[in-house]
């Protein structure tokens, strides 16, 4: 079932998650129906904007840096047309950093997989040997309290 998404206002669509869950499929998802995740300079596959991988990395990096905030605020600007996204899964552990500059119509799309099917993922790869459980219990927990928060607002 293929859905299109018809109201193409202002919009920005944060997809959030674990690596392994999901997010890339969500990002490229998007794409495919409208959504500009600014991803033309990607070629991992991962969906992921560049621009923004580089500002999650700074931000892990140097969070307290001053010049945070003009960074984020140009990169939005410069990257937000109408109807667009990004998708970083470190953006779980950033987002507080991207919510004062969020200032339209804003859509957090969640994904939860069960831990066992990540931790096989990460496996296969090298990153976080021997704190997989650890690392998605810190991103969920990230989630969870992004939502909460987020719905305050």
């Amino acid at each position: 079932m293929s859905v299109k998404i018809n109201d193409k206002s202002n919009k920005t669509y944060i997809v959030l998650g674990v690596p392994h869950s999901a997010t890339s499929f969500i990002a490229q998802s998007l794409e495919k129906n409208g959504v500009d995740m600014g991803t033309k300079e990607s070629k991992e596959g991962f969906y992921e904007n560049p621009v923004f991988l580089n500002l999650n990395k700074e931000i892990r990096n140097n969070p307290h840096c001053p010049k945070i905030n003009d960074k984020i605020r140009r990169a939005i600007k410069k990257n937000k047309p109408k109807f667009w996204g990004f998708k970083d899964p470190r953006t779980c552990l950033s987002f507080e950093h991207y919510l004062p500059h969020l200032d339209e119509d804003v859509y957090l799309i969640c994904c939860f997989r069960k831990p066992k099917y990540i931790i096989k993922a990460l496996k296969r790869g090298k990153s976080w040997r021997g704190k997989e459980k650890k690392m998605i219990d810190l991103y969920n927990k990230s989630i969870i309290n992004i939502i909460k928060k987020f719905c305050k607002l």
